[in-house]
């Protein structure tokens, strides 16, 4: 299985935001675009991914959210994984319980081009 791409998971309602990083994320990874965490939870072990990026503008209570990935963090199959949030913007309180939580990187999607995301995330495979 060496040079195998290693799987990028991205849970996004929006067809057109997942379709523009599969693109630029193409050349080192896999994407796998999933509407619902609910969805990656039940497929984990299958996808194998590296990351898991969460679109922060689907989920109407953050707080939730925080909760949801700190029980994910807590699955045996879940260590390894990297968790990368998109959002629109941030304030220091969600910056700070998203960090608590375990997300190793808040990208903020109104601050970054798609080729500056990917290449994020490629740096977050590279740990």
């Amino acid at each position: 299985m060496t040079g195998e791409k290693p799987t990028i998971v991205i849970v996004s309602t929006h067809a057109s935001l997942g379709a523009v990083y599969e693109r630029h994320l193409a050349r080192f990874a896999k994407v796998v675009l999933l509407p619902e965490l609910s969805e990656f939870e039940r497929n984990a072990i299958r996808l194998r991914a590296k990351i898991l990026v969460i679109d922060l503008a689907d989920h109407d209570e953050r707080g939730e959210l925080v909760a949801h990935i700190q029980q994910l963090r807590k699955r045996p199959v879940m260590k390894a994984l990297h968790f990368a949030v998109f959002c629109k913007r941030a304030s220091s309180e969600l910056v700070s319980a998203l960090h608590a939580a375990g997300v190793n990187d808040i990208i903020l999607t109104t601050h970054h081009t798609p080729r500056s995301v990917a290449q994020r995330l490629h740096n977050l495979l590279l740990l």
